[in-house]
């Protein structure tokens, strides 16, 4: 199983998402667009597309060209069925990509730890339907998305859609479940001017990642290994 996986900065990685890939005999190859004009093979050799956050905006195409080509390239997988995972950025790619929105968030940006809930789509899926039906998840953006209608929408808070899938293989998150808690801190340390500047209490989101973050890892193992089982699926079929 190969799978390519879309970076856009250092510090965002596959993360707690890494081992159980590897582990369960995935191929990753790391693709950083905003650094190389195109993957090492084209879209049909990868079984999976794994699509990370970053510091672009999905409206920034003028300023970060390779928003278009990795639109592009997600909506091809989409209508391959390729199994893609997009997570924050990723996921309002995938969002637009599918025939959704993504746009600035009205009331601000979500910074920080935030319990999340499932909606009627959550029991039945592949990926999430083994996850509580609530829990609190990371998350650091200032955009977000809408899903297209005929997207299943997974798992929701107060102010944004948190994740959602589309098609059979297609899924988008806004939380950062793939961020352990030494990612964070990092985050912290970098963005720190940027978070209290939306008032985030620092003292309190440290102790908070403390609190929540080593289940997120427990969760994204288990979300990598579903993930894993959907891609094989794929490969067998091809």
């Amino acid at each position: 199983m190969r799978i390519l996986a879309m970076q856009h900065e250092h510090d965002s990685g596959l993360d707690a998402l890494e081992a159980p890939l590897r582990a369960a005999g995935a191929d990753i190859e790391i693709w950083f667009a905003s650094e190389t004009a195109r993957p090492e093979h084209p879209l049909a050799a990868y079984d999976g597309l794994i699509v990370l956050g970053g510091i672009a905006n999905p409206d920034e195409d003028a300023q970060f060209p390779w928003l278009t080509l990795e639109r592009s390239m997600i909506a091809d997988a989409v209508r391959r069925e390729v199994p893609v995972l997009g997570i924050c950025l990723g996921g309002q790619l995938l969002a637009q990509a599918a025939g959704g929105e993504a746009f600035r968030a009205p009331e601000g940006p979500g910074i920080g730890w935030d319990e999340i809930q499932a909606t009627d789509g959550h029991a039945q899926d592949a990926l999430f339907g083994d996850l509580p039906a609530a829990f609190h998840a990371f998350e650091w953006h200032h955009f977000c998305f809408m899903p297209p209608d005929d997207a299943t929408l997974i798992y929701g808070t107060r102010r944004f859609n948190q994740a959602f899938r589309y098609g059979r293989n297609a899924w988008g998150t806004q939380f950062h479940f793939e961020a352990t808690p030494e990612t964070v801190a990092d985050w912290i340390d970098t963005a720190r001017d940027e978070a209290i500047t939306h008032g985030v209490d620092i003292a309190n989101l440290r102790a908070t990642t403390l609190q929540h973050g080593p289940l997120q890892v427990e969760l994204c193992h288990r979300i990598a290994e579903r993930f894993v089982e959907v891609v094989a699926r794929y490969a067998g079929a091809r």
